[in-house]
């Protein structure tokens, strides 16, 4: 047989995005970095220096520009780590959470277009 397929992980679709993203690790500023995309799921960040361990959990705080800066903040875990960035995990959800990830999924749709 060939070349063997990855396998898409993903439970839901993700959409690129350019969003300015803090990562924060027990109220400490880690690194300040752009999402590159972004599903129900998680997120993928890129990140030049690794300041982020794999498994790690972090709070997220993205910043919506288009939204008279609204901020929202979102629990994750790192699943991956890559030489362009990382990604990670949304955990911990809530209906708070499910709101914010929404509005982030549709300021991330106008932004592409």
């Amino acid at each position: 047989m060939g070349a063997v397929s990855a396998i898409e992980q993903r439970w839901s679709q993700r959409r690129s995005t350019s969003l300015d993203v803090d990562v924060v690790k027990d109220s400490n500023l880690l690194v300040h970095c752009r999402a590159r995309d972004v599903s129900l799921g998680g997120v993928f960040l890129e990140i030049d220096e690794q300041k982020v361990g794999k498994c790690q959990d972090v709070e997220l705080i993205f910043t919506l520009a288009k939204s008279g800066a609204a901020q929202h903040k979102l629990k994750a875990r790192t699943v991956r780590i890559a030489s362009d960035g990382i990604g990670l995990m949304f955990k911990d959800f809530d209906t708070n959470s499910f709101r914010a990830l929404q509005e982030i999924m549709r300021y991330s749709a106008a932004v592409a277009e």
